[in-house]
């Protein structure tokens, strides 16, 4: 059998290789792929963890029961920090799920006392 000495110490091509251009763009392809899903993953992320934390104003679209429930955060204190969840929701924007929302060692109520 002759020696092909042209392409003597390389592997021969096999037909599964992709060119180099194709190559390039599968990657670029995968990596889109990637970017697209840590996204999406960080929206749903995002979202599972504010979503215990809203508060439906309209819950069945009754204008009868959103005075209801507005009244009911204006006579609830979750948090025991002096100050309504409807003032802490919508008046200060602080949470009425935690009694110190800034972590300075003062709870809100004493802080708007406080000025």
């Amino acid at each position: 059998m002759p020696v092909d000495r042209k392409n003597a110490g390389q592997q021969p091509e096999t037909p599964n290789d992709l060119p180099h251009e194709t190559q390039k763009r599968v990657l670029w392809v995968v990596l889109a792929v990637g970017v697209f899903a840590l996204i999406l993953g960080g929206v749903q992320l995002q979202r599972s963890l504010t979503k215990p934390f809203q508060v439906a104003l309209i819950p069945n679209g009754n204008a009868n029961s959103s005075n209801q429930t507005t009244d009911a955060l204006k006579a609830k204190d979750t948090d025991k920090d002096g100050l309504s969840d409807y003032d802490e929701l919508y008046v200060y924007h602080t949470s009425p799920y935690i009694a110190d929302s800034d972590s300075d060692g003062v709870p809100d109520g004493q802080e708007v006392k406080n000025g």
